[in-house]
């Protein structure tokens, strides 16, 4: 299988995300930097009244979103949290409830909980095709306005299995460096 030089990697990921990922502290060079740091500040730019209203759009569906602070590492290294909320083929009340109890339940020691709001109340409310749209924007938006630092891994634990499915707990998508 080809394997493109992580040079390259870096570089489309620059262009297309607008931040790279140095993988153990490597220097990256100094046009690449300002390739990054350009395409860093457009995104800033365009995306920072969406981060600020707290709701964007993609895909002809509106993500609304809550979020809480905790301990806010440098702009840069700093860890993101995204905490679905429950419900699903009920009322939009009884969603809008659930959504506005989710902000509450996590409270990491530093990064940031964002709480969305599933832009529908079907049964299927996180798993229809325009959420990856919806989340990769937010992702994308929270790294170029508030400083999410970028992991290679994302992972969501189990906390409890219960009659009606799994109740999960937050892993961060993007955390400080270890230390």
């Amino acid at each position: 299988m080809f394997r493109p030089p992580r040079l390259l990697y870096f570089f489309l990921h620059a262009l297309v995300v607008g931040c790279v990922a140095v993988h153990a502290g490597a220097p990256l060079p100094e046009a690449l930097r300002q390739a990054a740091d350009r395409r860093q500040a457009e995104l800033q730019s365009e995306r920072s009244a969406e981060v600020a209203a707290r709701e964007l759009k993609a895909g002809g569906k509106t993500l609304r979103w809550l979020e809480k602070e905790f301990n806010l590492a440098p702009a840069g290294q700093r860890s993101l949290w995204i905490s679905m909320h429950g419900g699903g083929g009920t009322t939009a009340a009884v969603n809008d409830q659930q959504w506005q109890n989710q902000i509450r339940l996590y409270a990491p020691p530093e990064g940031i909980v964002v709480a969305p709001r599933a832009p529908t109340d079907t049964w299927n409310l996180w798993h229809q095709p325009h959420i990856d749209r919806l989340f990769d924007r937010l992702i994308q938006d929270f790294i170029a306005v508030r400083g999410i630092r970028i992991r290679s891994t994302c992972s969501v634990i189990p906390r409890a299995a219960t009659a009606s499915g799994s109740s999960l707990r937050a892993s961060p998508i993007a955390s400080p460096p270890p230390r």
